[in-house]
């Protein structure tokens, strides 16, 4: 709810068109990459659904570690796609997730905001043969930003 396509999304009001773009640049990964962790936040897990399909649909060589923030479990976007391929690739692909404001006494997941011992255990270690991809809201890339570095 904090991200700004978020706000500009949820002050349209029904019935309103929205016209979207997808991205001419190209992505490309170092050929020394084995792993590759990703943090999304919300609908930050729009560019990471590419590399991740882009990962197991065409069998590179990576391992994807993605930690997915959101506030609640609702907020999940393609959790059942993304749970499918975790389960259809365990060797390929691990996900996690964690929420900062679980409403449900049923979540077993992960919860707080990410923060470096989430990092620490979850995302590949920091070496010549890891990548690490963020996108989310701009608190949440900031903050990702010093504990990266």
């Amino acid at each position: 709810p904090d991200g700004r396509m978020s706000r500009y999304l949820n002050g349209l009001t029904v019935g309103s068109t929205v016209k979207f773009k997808t991205t001419k640049n190209k992505f490309s990964v170092p050929r020394t990459t084995q792993n590759i962790g990703m943090v999304a936040g919300g609908t930050g897990i729009a560019p990471m659904i590419q590399v991740i399909q882009t990962v197991l649909h065409e069998n590179l060589p990576y391992t994807l570690h993605l930690l997915f923030s959101n506030v609640v479990e609702e907020d999940i976007l393609l959790k059942e796609k993304l749970d499918e391929w975790a389960n259809q690739f365990p060797e390929k692909i691990k996900v996690h997730y964690t929420l900062t404001n679980p409403q449900q006494s049923s979540w077993s997941g992960l919860t707080g905001r990410v923060d470096k011992q989430k990092i620490e255990k979850h995302l590949p270690p920091p070496t010549d043969s890891t990548l690490i991809l963020v996108c989310g809201p701009i608190v949440m890339t900031n903050a990702m930003d010093v504990l990266l570095h």
